[in-house]
């Protein structure tokens, strides 16, 4: 696998592996300093015409996005025995490394979720894992039946209107969380704001961090190669 070229990237570096297939550092053939993440869809998966029509829908949506939380789309690659996902490569450390490290500041967790709001907030308040189970399963017997605690359990420091958050976040039922990123985004800063105590109405449904095509290819240069292949 390492050597190996995908559209115009070369694979030198294993960065990961999950139940879709791996992930790996690729570097353009043109240009030694620009360096993406190849997430390379494993045969049994990609064999799966569901599976190819999920993934292309997806790559459509996040070649809308343009936002410094979002990772950037480069290329879907659908050729041969290959199908990949060419990405943004972030360097920096992962969710483990950050929960390994211990509980976060409270000014390091608003400043998290106000940029990532991705219902990771009770993890980094308490420095550990809410969830133990393994597969989705046990993962989703667990939301419906226990779901989190209240965090000020975990972080006595943690002010009521940020529990609060937390709490509209990771809601077992769907009517009590956020219709969407842009709604959860909403509600983090207008309680941080207001600090009250009770969770009003849900804030209409937006994409965050999305604008026009035209105005998003304003001020970036594309590199060579990128686009659908």
């Amino acid at each position: 696998m390492k050597g190996q070229q995908v559209s115009h990237y070369r694979l030198t570096e294993k960065l990961g592996a999950g139940t879709y297939g791996e992930v790996w550092k690729g570097v353009h053939v043109d240009d030694p300093d620009f360096t993406v993440a190849v997430k390379l869809v494993s045969p049994q998966v990609r064999e799966d015409p569901a599976f190819l029509t999920a993934l292309r829908k997806e790559c459509r949506a996040l070649d809308r996005m343009d936002h410094p939380s979002i990772v950037r789309f480069r290329e879907l690659v659908v050729r041969d025995s290959t199908v990949a996902m060419v990405l943004e490569l972030l360097e920096g450390a992962d969710l483990e490394a950050v929960l390994a490290s211990g509980p976060q500041p409270v000014e390091e967790v608003v400043r998290l979720l106000d940029r990532v709001l991705d219902g990771l907030a009770w993890e980094l308040l308490a420095g550990r894992r809410a969830c133990t189970g393994t597969d989705l399963a046990q993962k989703m017997g667990w939301h419906m039946t226990t779901g989190l605690p209240d965090v000020r359990t975990e972080r006595a420091d943690c002010p009521v209107w940020l529990a609060e958050v937390v709490a509209a976040l990771g809601a077992k039922e769907a009517s009590g969380r956020p219709v969407d990123g842009a709604a959860a985004l909403a509600l983090l800063r207008s309680r941080r704001i207001a600090g009250a105590s009770v969770i009003g109405a849900r804030p209409e449904p937006a994409c965050p961090g999305s604008r026009p095509r035209a105005q998003r290819s304003q001020g970036r240069a594309r590199r060579p190669g990128w686009g659908a292949a």
